[in-house]
């Protein structure tokens, strides 16, 4: 059975806002947050109906983490040559 679709939308404007913050724990470790606001201005229309909506969608967006930075002489120990071969 065919999915039917009575209505069109389109964004209108898309934008982005956004803050964050990263700290540095030691050892490689690291510990950031992050805050977004979103602004999505858009249009529904219903077909056939005349029936126009506009729609503003301006949700926070909030985000924590930890992270830790590898590299190879965490893996290897602290002897390891790193060697840098020229890309050709």
């Amino acid at each position: 059975m065919p999915v039917r679709r009575d209505w069109n939308s389109r964004p209108d404007r898309f934008r982005i806002k956004r803050a964050s913050l990263s700290h540095s724990l030691g050892c490689g470790w690291y510990l950031n947050a992050d805050v977004k606001k979103t602004f999505i201005d858009t249009n529904i229309r219903w077909n056939g109906t005349g029936v126009r909506v506009d729609t503003d969608l301006d949700p926070w967006i909030f985000s924590a983490g930890v992270g830790y930075r590898f590299n190879l002489r965490d893996i290897f120990g602290h002897g390891a040559q790193i060697v840098s071969v020229p890309i050709k």
